[in-house]
């Protein structure tokens, strides 16, 4: 996590996923807070529950390749990226993030 560009803890991102699977896959999430209550209430728990404490409001990338940027107005936003670019049709719904140890 950064804070005002300074390194200000570690945290585990874990989703758990059900039914038939073949593969992996790996991606880079990035969660922005956009307000101080928004960011106070994430660094209050040891363990957040996207959907449960809080939510996550996608960025997603629009079939014609566009951003909806009425969504970035949301107290806690977040990017979802892949080795091509911003990822689509995915959900943070459920994941936990749990600080740990640098």
């Amino acid at each position: 996590m950064l804070i005002g560009g300074r390194p200000a803890g570690c945290y585990n991102l874990i989703a758990a996923s059900f039914g038939f699977q073949l593969g992996a896959q790996a991606h880079s999430v990035i969660i922005m807070f956009m307000t101080n209550d928004a960011l106070h209430g994430f660094s209050r728990k040891a363990g957040w529950k996207v959907g449960v404490d809080g939510s996550v409001t996608l960025i997603t990338l629009g079939v014609d390749g566009s951003i909806d940027t009425d969504k970035i107005t949301s107290p806690v936003i977040g990017f979802v990226l892949d080795q091509k670019g911003l990822m689509y049709n995915l959900t943070l719904e459920g994941s936990k993030i749990s600080r740990t140890s640098c």
